[in-house]
């Protein structure tokens, strides 16, 4: 996927032998937007819905909240493409 980029990059900074910013280096990429979607669709589909989640498989949750994050990686690309 061309568009999932990171959402959480961590950047060391650089400094120059005289202590001046020199640049930024990438330290950890964090999660993926990917991954941030899902999280917060997951967070959407187990919130107040009354649904006994303990009697519900952690993958079929997983596998939806991901479906939904697929979905909007979709239409982000649509967006940016100047088709949505």
């Amino acid at each position: 996927m061309k568009n999932n980029i990171s959402a959480y990059p961590c950047y060391d900074i650089l400094h120059d032998s005289f202590g001046k910013f020199a640049g930024l280096i990438t330290k950890s990429s964090g999660m993926t937007l990917r991954d941030w979607f899902a999280g917060q669709a997951l967070n959407g589909i187990t919130s107040g819905n009354g649904i006994d989640w303990t009697q519900v498989k952690g993958d079929v949750v997983a596998g939806a909240a991901y479906e939904f994050a697929d979905a909007m990686l979709a239409e982000r690309a649509k967006q940016e493409a100047g088709d949505g």
